[in-house]
């Protein structure tokens, strides 16, 4: 028989599958608005695509926003750079960041050469706290059209923020009702000692007769308000290569979000999470049925 399938759309291009439903509604704007359609089946197998759309086809398109150095350090520069195009010939354009904590300013643009090519968005800022921040880079010509794109995240962390233990934990599946053992563990040693820009740590996931084990670790986020992040890869009974992101969120009890998938192309074959369809920012909602997560200072 031919399997069910799921349909969600990202109308703005944030990362989020905010939109149910094979067919759906768009109103133009007369800018240009990148979607992406995910279709699933119902064992979370997944794929991507995405296009563009526009009211009008003289507006700038803004594609490729990143950051120099990604994770990078709270306190530190954070150089950016997007690339865009404008079929409008000899338009000028002006250019904005939304840095995603708060800070909206104006960034350098560099023209394509005799309106050939890309030209560039150039922006620096500094995060002074931990966190995932989605940032939004927007170019409008003289015009007054507009196209904008998302970087999803900058992720910033601070390794003054504490070191994160939680062993022989137990949470219920929301999908399953199954049972499943966790075990995490991570910190960051002081940069000024070692150098180190990548945590050390640990990541155990029991889903009844199988393992998922950590092997390697990106980076660790621990916000000011006690939300944690924790990004790696690792395989499954000891086979495959798999990302991993557990979240946690402190309190009377604890939550927690494990989310375990594999990268095919702009498509995500997520093999686990306990929050299907949440951002990788979103708050973790699951709560623990047995054990603590802790934050402990050097």
């Amino acid at each position: 028989s031919t399997p069910e399938l799921f349909y969600s759309w990202d109308l703005d291009m944030d990362g989020v599958f905010e939109t149910e439903g094979q067919i759906v509604d768009l109103q133009a704007t007369g800018a240009m608005q990148g979607v992406a359609l995910r279709v699933c089946d119902g064992a979370g197998n997944c794929d991507v695509d995405q296009g563009w759309i526009n009211q009008n086809i003289h507006v700038p398109r803004v594609w490729r926003v990143q950051t120099e150095a990604n994770p990078s350090a709270a306190g530190l520069s954070v150089d950016l750079t997007a690339r865009f195009t404008d079929p409008g010939t000899g338009d000028t354009h002006q250019a904005m960041i939304d840095w995603g904590d708060g800070t909206v300013e104006p960034a350098a643009t560099t023209e394509s050469v005799d309106g050939k090519g890309a030209a560039l968005v150039i922006g620096n800022h500094v995060y002074g706290a931990a966190g995932l921040y989605t940032v939004k880079v927007t170019v409008t010509d003289n015009d007054g059209h507009s196209g904008w794109d998302y970087l999803n995240y900058a992720v910033v962390y601070d390794w003054t923020a504490g070191n994160v233990d939680a062993a022989e934990l137990e949470l219920v599946d929301p999908t399953t009702g199954e049972t499943v053992g966790l075990d995490f563990h991570a910190r960051y040693w002081n940069p000024k000692v070692s150098n180190a820009t990548v945590p050390e740590g640990g990541m155990k996931l029991k889903l009844g007769k199988q393992k998922f084990e950590g092997t390697s670790f990106e980076w660790l986020v621990v916000t000011p308000s006690g939300e944690i992040f924790f990004k790696g890869r690792g395989a499954l009974d000891g086979e495959g290569s798999y990302d991993f992101l557990v979240a946690a969120a402190l309190g009377e009890p604890d939550l927690v979000r494990v989310k375990i998938w594999r990268r095919n192309g702009l498509a995500r074959e997520v093999l686990f999470d306990t929050q299907p369809g949440a951002a990788d920012d979103a708050t973790a909602t699951t709560p623990l049925t047995t054990g603590k997560v802790t934050i402990e200072m050097d």
